[in-house]
This record gives structure tokens, C-alpha cells and sequence, in this order.
């Protein structure tokens, strides 16, 4: 094996669980048509996107850019769209969780009780 190709298995295994994350959202927004679903698959796609630029891209690419200006600007601009994506994923979950908690409307004698 060439040590490119170990490289990209070596990435691989970082980017397996954010994939995974992403199709499962796509899932959900198919599924369902909800703004929360939206929300978690924009998230978690920009996410994987974000990850995969840092992973295959930057490292061949990082020789070309000045490090001083290109190199910077560019992982301020990573950095920014990053949290932009995490505070994207993360509304759509507390609003999944938040729908999810409204639905329920029980008591806990009730839960208890559909227990037994």
C-alpha cells in the first residue's frame, strides 16, 4: 500500500462517524418535512463538508497558501463556518427534543401505571 492510500484510511476512520450522522439526519428529513429535520441535516452537512476540507484538502494544498494571510483567513473562515454549522445542529436537536417532550403530555403516575 501506498502511504497516500494509508492516509485516506487513516482520515476514514474519522470521517465514518460523521457520515453516518449525516445520512441519518437525511433519513429524518425525508421521513418527516419538519424544520428541526431541516436544521439537523444542514448542520450535519455543513459539518461533514467542513471535516472533509480539513482532511483531504488542506493538508496537499496547505504547501500553496502563504501562511501568514491565505492560511489564516482561511481557518478563520473553517473556525466561523464550524460553529455556524454546530449551532445549526444543535437548534434542530433541542427542537426534536423539545417536540418530542411536548408530545409526550403525561404524568408520571400514567407512565408508571403503562408500565406494569
Amino acid at each position: 500500500m501506498d502511504a497516500s492510500q494509508l492516509d485516506f484510511l487513516g482520515n476514514f476512520k474519522f470521517l465514518l462517524p460523521q457520515l453516518i450522522i449525516f445520512i441519518c439526519c437525511l433519513y429524518y428529513y425525508f421521513k418527516v418535512k419538519s424544520f428541526d429535520a431541516l436544521l439537523l441535516s444542514i448542520g450535519s452537512g455543513l459539518s461533514l463538508c467542513i471535516l472533509m476540507m480539513h482532511l483531504f484538502i488542506l493538508p496537499y494544498n496547505w504547501s500553496f497558501l502563504d501562511k501568514l494571510r491565505e492560511g489564516y483567513y482561511l481557518e478563520t473562515v473553517l473556525s466561523i463556518s464550524n460553529l455556524l454549522s454546530s449551532i445549526c445542529f444543535i437548534a434542530g436537536f433541542l427542537m426534536l427534543i423539545l417536540k418530542h417532550i411536548e408530545l409526550k403530555n403525561g404524568n408520571i403516575e400514567d407512565d408508571i401505571k403503562s408500565i406494569k
